[in-house]
């Protein structure tokens, strides 16, 4: 999800100083002192022009005067079209709006993660709040993705510090240099080759509204898509809820290759609990194939052929069968060189050993 992460840009602390520098070293330090950073996102910084956005509004019968301009633009940016996440210190908050905000927003960042600033921030008596950003909301759209400035990528302890990709003179290595002093593994630059300018034809809020409704709707799509697999399968195999809750639990806290081993080795072995209480093993044969208590992915197979057989989309369903072979292959090769080899967490968030990644 897009989220931003307000500050009191007036508070006396900062008031007086680089403001925005400082709001971001203090992101990205509470950000470094995540024990299992993973996250790959554009930042996009800036004021947050509540009240100059409010000047501009045209005059409607409904909305006469500043005040009223400036009440229907506060209104519009907190209740957006869609419900949003939000997480903001409520006495803060009131002092800031009518005052400056800051604003660092993540194009991409998981709900944890979001969280877990939010809560470390709460410390800095000019940090207001965290709302998650709804870019089919044209209040929204105009404040931070029109608005805010494409700044770094971030991806993990990585920092790259975007230039516009024209003049070498445009790089600000002073910047650059005073970001190296954070403990990032690497600081580098990156060209934005157009994006975010004038000439930049996807740059709007048909575009954004666009893609933002896109996020939501599939978003909700494969969250339907995974209850309803996992409310099936927990008709056949009861504890199956239990177990994926287990491996994602140990996922998220994991550290160490070892322990990344160990995840795999548990999907594997749901793969196992699943296909014994489908079909349990048997001396039958499918197909020529033994169906006995090691041979876990052929039973399962032969769960799904049987069923397709009796199904009218069976074209679908073959396809369907070919693909759970396959991604039963990769991950049973992944276990096993798991036992023997490092599988380490890929920079995306997958899991990795060194040939397969997924």
């Amino acid at each position: 999800m897009k989220v931003g992460f307000h500050f009191h840009a007036m508070h006396n602390l900062i008031a007086n100083t680089a403001y925005g520098q400082v709001c971001e070293e203090a992101i990205f330090r509470v950000l470094l002192r995540h024990k299992n950073l993973n996250i790959s996102s554009k930042i996009f910084v800036g004021d947050l022009l509540l009240m100059m956005q409010a000047q501009r509004i045209k005059d409607a019968p409904e909305l006469q005067g500043f005040e009223a301009k400036f009440q229907a633009l506060v209104t519009d940016w907190l209740n957006p079209v869609y419900p949003v996440w939000s997480k903001v210190i409520v006495e803060r908050f009131k002092v800031a709006f009518i005052s400056e905000i800051f604003v660092v927003v993540f194009e991409t960042i998981s709900l944890d993660l979001a969280d877990y600033i939010h809560t470390e921030l709460q410390v800095l008596p000019y940090y207001v709040g965290a709302i998650q950003v709804d870019d089919s909301t044209h209040t929204h759209w105009v404040l931070y993705s029109n608005q805010l400035s494409p700044e770094f990528r971030l991806v993990n302890r990585s920092l790259y510090l975007f230039w516009e990709g024209q003049e070498e003179d445009d790089k600000d290595v002073s910047m650059l240099e005073e970001l190296k002093k954070l403990p990032f593994e690497k600081v580098d630059f990156e060209s934005l080759n157009g994006r975010y300018t004038i000439f930049d034809e996807f740059d709007n809020f048909e575009q954004g509204r666009r893609v933002a409704d896109w996020k939501y709707r599939t978003g909700d799509l494969l969250a339907f898509m995974a209850e309803s697999v996992v409310d099936r399968l927990t008709d056949a195999a009861p504890d199956v809820g239990n177990r994926l809750w287990a491996i994602l639990d140990t996922f998220e806290r994991s550290e160490t290759n070892e322990q990344y081993s160990q995840v795999a080795a548990s999907c594997r072995r749901i793969v196992e609990y699943v296909s014994d209480q489908l079909l349990p093993p048997t001396d039958d044969l499918h197909e020529g194939r033994k169906l006995g208590t090691k041979q876990y992915r052929n039973r399962l197979l032969a769960f799904a052929d049987r069923n397709r057989q009796s199904d009218t989309n069976i074209d679908l369903i073959l396809v369907s069968t070919k693909t759970l072979s396959e991604q039963i292959e990769k991950l049973t090769d992944l276990a096993n060189k798991g036992t023997h080899a490092e599988v380490y967490r890929a920079k995306q968030g997958g899991a990795c050993c060194g040939q397969c990644c997924f």
